[in-house]
């Protein structure tokens, strides 16, 4: 089963964020520091940042921008394209542009093409997280691109402040590399949160010079925040999101509609299709 973790990958995994925990700020530097584009610039009000390739961003990219447009908050967005071309680049900028709202989009340069897979997509916007981060200097709200905003993040941003960290903690599940949901997190433009970060983006990068045969964002996720909570000179606030900031049961009153999972489509596109302003009518148009 793909989301199985054998046990000696997770210890491998546990010993490995443990050592990057304890590394300096300046020993964490950005794995993937070659990015074309445009980074974002401060928003004191957040920005929202997503990770796809070039398939899924055809498919939810203008969904995604349109929602945060509409939403009533003050957020830009930043979007990064695995592999992407030019033209991507430009029809994110363009089309936030049409739609009221400030977009920004790169893409990355990997030494090695054949590594790209359904983990590294997964896992890849944490590597990437800390350099969009310290270039905005705002709170980034870290997503999958197949989520809809349906109300503003403004009041919730402010709610956050007082933390460095925000995750959607699952106590209850007996799987560690369940316990963190990593569909959405929020970083705050702190030094321990750039610390926390840039212990998960050095973990994940040396795990993904590799092919690797499951999903590891929400395990390593998952490890940094044990070794967060952790005494130590490496102090995080850590917040724990409810479940209106991702929710995937498509609540009413909730703030995000997270589509993660197959099960999940049908609902995203019968939301889509209801809304007027979102330009697709159905998956792949």
């Amino acid at each position: 089963m793909k989301l199985y973790i054998p046990p000696h990958d997770l210890a491998r995994y546990w010993w490995r964020t443990r050592q990057s925990f304890h590394l300096d700020q300046h020993q964490l530097a950005p794995r993937w520091s070659e990015l074309d584009g445009t980074l974002p610039a401060h928003n004191h009000l957040g920005v929202f940042f997503t990770a796809c390739d070039s398939i899924y961003f055809d498919q939810y990219a203008e969904n995604y921008i349109s929602s945060i447009a509409t939403s009533g908050g003050g957020q830009s967005v930043h979007i990064h394209v695995y592999n992407g071309d030019d033209e991507r680049l430009a029809h994110a900028v363009r089309f936030g542009r049409e739609r009221g709202v400030c977009v920004s989009a790169t893409r990355d340069v990997h030494p090695d093409a054949t590594l790209y897979s359904a983990f590294l997509f997964a896992a890849g916007r944490f590597v990437i997280l800390p350099l969009v981060l310290r270039a905005c200097a705002s709170p980034l709200i870290c997503t999958d691109i197949d989520v809809l905003i349906r109300g503003s993040f403004d009041r919730s941003i402010e709610l956050l402040c007082e933390s460095d960290v925000s995750l959607h903690l699952r106590p209850a599940s007996s799987l560690p590399w369940r316990k963190v949901l990593a569909s959405t997190v929020i970083a705050m433009p702190t030094g321990s949160s750039q610390h926390f970060f840039g212990c998960v983006a050095a973990t994940l990068a040396d795990i993904l010079r590799l092919p690797v045969g499951h999903h590891v964002d929400q395990i390593i996720l998952f490890w940094a925040y044990r070794q967060g909570r952790a005494a130590g000179r490496h102090t995080v606030r850590f917040a724990s999101m409810d479940k209106r900031l991702i929710d995937w049961d498509f609540g009413r009153a909730s703030l995000m509609w997270n589509a993660k999972g197959p099960e999940r489509k049908p609902a995203y596109w019968e939301a889509v299709n209801a809304a007027q302003h979102f330009r697709g009518t159905s998956a792949g148009e």
